[in-house]
């Protein structure tokens, strides 16, 4: 029960945080300046989340279960990992 209203709070965050700001922006000054400003910041990351979640596209996407990413590369060569390509990984 937790652990899927945890889910469930997790899965609103952005959602609930975008319409406080909506909130501030509606109040009088300085409260308006506050949420202009969260708006300002916030509008572009709530516009990839939105499109990650509904369309499918960007770093908001889900991930697709068992397949393997073909750009998963050594963060030390900038190489493919040798038990990715099959290779023997000693450069030949």
């Amino acid at each position: 029960m937790f652990s899927e209203a945890m889910a469930l709070l997790r899965r609103s965050w952005p959602i609930l945080g975008s319409l406080y700001l909506v909130y501030l922006a509606l109040q009088p000054p300085p409260s308006r300046w506050v949420g202009l400003g969260g708006l300002a910041i916030v509008t572009p990351l709530l516009i990839g989340w939105a499109a990650g979640h509904l369309l499918g596209v960007g770093p908001w996407a889900p991930a697709d279960d068992g397949e393997s990413s073909e750009t998963d590369l050594d963060a030390s060569e900038g190489e493919p990992r040798a038990a990715e390509t099959g290779g023997s990984g000693d450069g030949d």
